[in-house]
Formats: structure tokens, C-alpha cells, sequence
């Protein structure tokens, strides 16, 4: 995942199926999730972040919320770690690289650095917010390889890799740089891992453009994960109080949870996943032949209409 909440929010409902069939469920967190914070003491809005999230993990798995540090060792870096107690079969691990911002400009705390900025090359590392080894891009892969190895993943679920259109989602169709960037950065880990597991991107911010299909039993048991973990993350000073209001977006996600899948070709098309998110969330494009003069016939990609020309 990008944040501490991306699961929570976006793949909550397969997470706690998962957990109550006790699989072995463990997930990783690239960024601090910071917001452009400071990484300071115990009450920083970082670590209440990932206590939020141990709470909610323990919610689901139907046991107490006590947990030990058992930091993962993985080619010579040691990344904070921890294990559910009652269920050991449960593991966060944080990288704590810096928030992105929805469209990859990163903040001033942390020298505007961003997974968007480190995909793209624009910049040649990141330091994590408690100010441990930086990570070139090269490293980022190849640590989280060795840990679907080393756990022997068969599965990895993640955020929506296909969409190349940054912001703040609906009404308009875009998703946060961190959860593009964490689909494409797990997707590359899982094809370089000996263990092979499938990738499985789930949609971010875009779930508004889809039907709600989450059952009144799901959505209720996603909101007390998500009400567990706001109750420690949920405000900027503590003590966050206990009742609770959420913004429309935050409603509708609750409602939904949707699987980025892509249609088969029709005959005779050539599909592109490449490069967009238009409305309804759909990024199929079909290469089209644009018609001029004998000399001038080019092909291009746009929306796939069924046309002569795509054919």
C-alpha cells in the first residue's frame, strides 16, 4: 500500500476475508503517510497513524491489540515490522518514505521528494522521515521482492497501477501519485520475485465512478476497521474524540471495492492499458487508424467505439 489507510479504504472487505480464513496477511506500507508532518516523539501524526493501524488489524482478526516489534532484516536494511500477538500470521511493515501529494510535488519538510519523482527518474533517491537508509528506485524493487520471497507470497494486492492521472479523484477521474506509483512499484517487485505470486490492483479514489457492491455486513465491518484506526489517526492532536463523521468521499468508498479488471479484445482490436483513467474508470484504449491521404495514414490510440478504422 501507499498510506496507512489505503487498505482500509480501498480493499478492507477481501483484507478481512483473508484474515478471518486465517491466510497470512501481511502488508507494506511505502510512505509515512505524513501529510508533510514531522516525524517527531510517541504522539507524532506518523506513528498514531500506524497505532490506528495495529488497532484495526487486531479489530479484524478478533483478538487484543497487542503487538511486538520484530523489525524484517531484508538485504541489509532493517524495516520496522510488527506482529499481531494473537495472530501471528499478521504483519505491518512501514517504509516510511515521504507523502507524495495527490499529484507527486511532495512537501517542503521532506525536500519535495516523491515515488512519482523517484519512478520518473527526477530524483536518484529516498530518505525515509526517520531519517534511516534512502532507497534509490533499483533498491525499493528489489527489497520488496526478497519480502514476497522470504514470506513466500502468493497473492499481492495493491492500488490501481494503470491510471496515469494524478490529483484528487471524482468528479473527476484521477487517483493520488502514491497509489499509482505503490500498484506499479508492487507490480514490478512481484515479477521479480522467485515466489511469483499474482498481482491483484484494486481501484483508489475512482470507486465513486463504480456501483456500490459491498453487502450492509461488509460495509458495516469496514467502518469499524477504518473507525478503529481513526480513532488513534483521525485528528491532528490527541485525544481524537470518539464519534465520528465522514466526508461524502469517505461514505462512498465504504460502500464499494472494485478490482481493476480490463475486458477482453473484440476481434480484430488491439488493446492499450496505457496512460489514462476517463470516466467510469475505464483505461482501455484500441489503436485506431486515422485516415488521410496515402501518405499521411497514421495510428493512433482512442476510446474504443467498435469504428472500421479500429478494426
Amino acid at each position: 500500500m501507499a498510506h496507512q489507510d489505503d487498505d482500509l479504504l480501498f480493499v478492507g472487505a477481501e483484507v478481512q476475508r483473508l484474515i478471518r480464513a486465517r491466510c497470512f496477511a501481511g502488508t507494506v506500507y511505502l510512505t509515512a503517510g505524513d501529510a508533510g508532518r514531522p516525524f517527531t516523539g510517541d504522539d507524532s501524526y506518523i506513528l498514531r497513524r500506524e497505532q490506528g493501524l495495529r488497532s484495526a488489524y487486531a479489530l479484524m482478526a478478533g483478538v487484543p491489540s497487542h503487538w511486538r516489534r520484530a523489525d524484517l532484516t531484508v538485504r541489509g536494511r532493517s524495516l520496522v515490522s510488527f506482529v499481531l500477538n494473537g495472530r501471528p500470521g499478521v504483519r505491518l511493515v512501514f517504509l516510511r518514505l515521504p507523502d507524495g501529494f495527490s499529484r507527486g510535488v511532495g512537501s517542503p519538510q521532506y525536500s519535495q521528494q516523491s515515488l512519482l519523482k523517484l519512478f520518473r527518474g527526477q530524483i536518484a533517491s529516498m530518505r525515509p522521515v526517520d531519517g534511516t537508509r534512502s532507497f534509490t528506485a533499483a533498491n525499493l524493487t528489489s527489497v520488496l521482492s526478497e519480502v514476497l520471497t522470504l514470506r513466500n507470497a502468493e497473492r499481492v494486492l495493491t492500488l490501481d497501477y494503470d491510471s496515469a492521472t494524478f490529483g484528487v479523484g471524482p468528479p473527476h477521474p484521477a487517483d493520488h501519485s502514491d497509489h499509482e506509483m505503490a500498484g506499479r512499484i508492487f507490480r514490478r517487485a512481484a515479477f521479480g520475485s522467485p515466489a511469483r505470486p499474482t498481482v491483484t490492483p484494486y481501484i483508489g479514489y475512482g470507486l465513486p465512478l463504480l456501483p456500490p457492491n459491498l453487502t450492509a455486513r461488509q460495509q458495516r465491518d469496514k467502518k469499524a476497521a477504518y473507525y478503529a484506526y481513526a480513532a488513534y489517526a483521525g485528528c491532528i492532536t490527541l485525544p481524537c474524540s470518539s464519534r465520528f463523521t465522514l466526508s461524502r468521499s469517505f461514505r462512498l468508498w465504504m460502500e464499494r471495492e472494485h478490482r481493476r479488471l480490463h475486458r477482453q479484445p473484440r476481434p480484430g482490436e488491439t488493446l492499450s492499458v496505457i496512460g489514462r483513467t476517463p470516466a467510469r474508470t475505464a483505461v482501455e484504449h484500441c489503436l485506431t487508424r486515422s485516415v488521410g491521404k496515402a501518405t499521411d495514414d497514421t495510428v493512433k490510440t482512442q476510446d474504443c467505439a467498435g469504428s472500421r478504422d479500429q478494426r
